[in-house]
């Protein structure tokens, strides 16, 4: 390896991922999913398990329906007692919670889907059960399997307390479905209670929200207290109105997504990231003009960290669904925006899967003087755009950061064990076949959309560059971004004529014309070259765009694989030591330059592997991770001591 140069490296990477299924192009769409039973009432939501099933879910029906990543009907269940949710778990398992009505009255159900649809479990909560939690007067408890662990299951045990809300607890359960352990949690010696629980996925615990103390925890997957931090209103803010959701930043964070009440008394959305230190890394507040936008508990992040908000709204007989994404730093990176004719237009939840975005809920509109309501599935790239469909604009956000807005505090929370009951009542539930017919979304009831496109148009030298269409000239040496509708035929002049040498990149095609006409039928990059005057500043002064590896270089420069060095060259030709080499994979494969070892702790504070490789090597972390991954043993096998 140390005989190849960094360039070729890099070309190698770019050439391989860039045709692989990670950035593969799948079928977008946004479709309906409704009975042939005729007007009713319906609330819908999705999810994907981990071996890639995609599944739309009616409430209201007591359906689940499996699709194929085209949004075609693959398989429909429906259950003869009332299907409030059903959750993703670990090995293509599916758990189901809900309610059945017995003789005694309503019991609420939970149980396990295996892979192949069959039923697990399904176990019902007496009222003896019910009754010993010291639930009274209330609707029935139920339980709500959220993650898979090493010795089964944990959940959160849910009691609808009326106008006062759902109250959650953590509950532990065996392969079996019985239930092991039920926490409660206090804060200043009362009770705390919970309002809505995520999984942590990458590190095995959970994320807990108290909406009416504003507080959030985290704990480990044996419920017990790893954190807990307290959100309240600075001065930019009157008051929180609620934390809506959480979730993990992949690295031991947190995202609080809330809203609350500036001082001219409007409703603002704001974002907190809070980093695994319980330091916060910033606080963006949304402001989207005239819409009120519910995002309910939307958002997702990426693999290179990026965040996926989605929300919807209603107004004058539009419904519409918004994904919103920002990078890790809060930054907005775009906004969509997709509108359909409807009186009332519910987005249940979304998920990220395969580089795509999936986002599910309801759509009710009138058909003739009769409402129809349907379930409703999305599924955009990763920039959130569909193709080819007409219901979709993008939409102004403002993404701010006032200054005193929230004060975030470790706070104090305490815990006790709840007791078990001895047995259980048995719930049997049969499946039913479904009716459900596919109908398409994105021709109904708004104007076409038209894309925007954005040309990188560079100039080096001595010259100018004119778009007589748009009635601008450019001639500044450097890079422009132009944003430029889709699909329109500009045409670029190059000026002074005696100084011009040719066009690159995209444009290479017009050669040493100074005239060149261009479709924009995508983002595109185009560089007139002049003979005098400065040239481009380009990221890395060694590496002009004629360099054989540009394309490469900058690709992977863009997605943080390379950063160079610190006097902004690459040195393109240099040999690349095995240190660099890991450095370069760390960054693709983990998509962070600050990567997490075993046991959830940064690389950084972890024993050396390798003895030729100490704590002070500029390369140590990634060196680290690379061996725990398994793609190197090191040099000098059996003892593998030597990187």
């Amino acid at each position: 390896m140390s005989t190849k140069i960094i360039s070729a490296l890099l070309l190698v990477i770019f050439l391989i991922l860039s045709n692989s299924s990670l950035f593969s192009q799948e079928t977008t769409f946004f479709k309906a999913y409704e009975t042939t039973s005729g007007a009713m009432n319906i609330f819908g939501y999705q999810f994907i398990d981990d071996t890639g099933k995609i599944f739309v879910g009616d409430i209201i029906r007591s359906a689940l329906i499996q699709v194929d990543k085209d949004g075609n009907i693959l398989k429909q269940f429906r259950f003869n007692s009332m299907l409030t949710g059903a959750t993703p778990l670990k090995g293509g398992e599916i758990a189901l919670a809900g309610n059945k009505i017995t003789l005694s009255g309503v019991v609420g159900f939970y149980g396990v889907l295996s892979s192949d649809f069959s039923i697990k479990f399904l176990k019902g909560l007496p009222s003896n059960y019910i009754n010993s939690l010291g639930f009274t007067g209330g609707k029935p408890v139920s339980v709500n399997i959220m993650n898979t662990v090493s010795d089964g299951y944990v959940g959160e045990l849910t009691y609808v307390e009326g106008s006062d809300g759902d109250l959650s607890y953590l509950v532990k359960l065996g392969f079996d479905g019985n239930i092991k352990l039920v926490r409660k949690f206090y804060y200043n010696n009362q009770m705390l209670p919970l309002d809505k629980v995520i999984v942590d996925k990458f590190f095995n615990s959970y994320l807990a929200i108290s909406r009416e103390n504003h507080i959030v925890l985290k704990v480990d997957s044996n419920l017990n207290v790893l954190s807990a931090v307290s959100v309240n209103p600075g001065s930019s803010f009157s008051s929180v109105g609620s934390i809506q959701t959480v979730a993990s930043t992949g690295d031991g964070g947190i995202l609080i997504l809330g809203s609350g009440y500036v001082s001219s008394g409007k409703v603002r959305d704001f974002l907190i990231k809070i980093n695994r230190f319980n330091t916060v890394e910033f606080i963006k507040v949304f402001d989207f003009g005239d819409k009120e936008i519910d995002f309910d508990e939307n958002i997702e992040v990426t693999s290179d960290g990026s965040i996926i908000l989605a929300g919807s709204y209603q107004s004058d007989n539009v419904g519409g669904l918004v994904l919103i994404a920002l990078d890790s730093a809060g930054n907005l990176k775009w906004a969509r925006e997709y509108r359909v004719s409807a009186t009332g237009f519910f987005l249940a939840n979304h998920s990220i899967y395969n580089n795509a975005i999936f986002s599910g809920g309801s759509w009710c509109y009138l058909e003739g003087w009769l409402p129809k309501c349907s379930l409703m599935l999305l599924k955009s790239d990763i920039n959130g755009r569909v193709a080819n469909c007409n219901t979709m604009s993008d939409i102004n956000v403002s993404v701010y950061s006032p200054g005193d807005i929230f004060t975030v505090s470790a706070v104090p929370v305490t815990f006790s064990d709840h007791p078990i009951p001895s047995q259980y009542l048995s719930v049997s539930l049969s499946q039913a076949q479904g009716d459900y017919v596919v109908k398409e979304i994105c021709s109904v009831g708004v104007p076409p959309y038209v894309p925007t496109y954005t040309l990188m148009l560079g100039i080096s030298g001595g010259g100018s560059v004119s778009i007589p269409e748009l009635g601008k000239v450019f001639s500044n040496s450097g890079f422009s971004l132009i944003e430029i509708e889709g699909n329109k035929n500009i045409t670029l002049v190059a000026s002074p004529a005696e100084n011009f040498l040719n066009w690159g990149y995209q444009c290479y095609y017009c050669g040493n014309n100074t005239t060149c006409s261009l479709t924009m039928d995508g983002n595109k990059i185009c560089v007139a070259f002049f003979k005098s005057g400065e040239g481009i500043s380009y990221p890395f002064t060694d590496v002009p765009p004629t360099h054989w590896a540009y394309n490469a270089i900058m690709w992977c420069r863009e997605r943080g694989i390379t950063i160079g060095n610190p006097d902004n060259t690459f040195h393109p030709d240099e040999k690349i030591s095995r240190g660099a080499m890991a450095a370069f994979f760390i960054r693709l494969l983990e998509k962070t330059d600050e990567p997490i070892c075993n046991g959830g702790i940064s690389c950084r504070n972890t024993q050396p592997y390798f003895k030729d490789v100490p704590f002070d090597n500029n390369f140590f972390r990634y060196i680290q991770r690379f061996k725990e991954l398994g793609i190197t043993k090191g040099c000098n096998p059996p003892e593998s001591t030597l990187y």
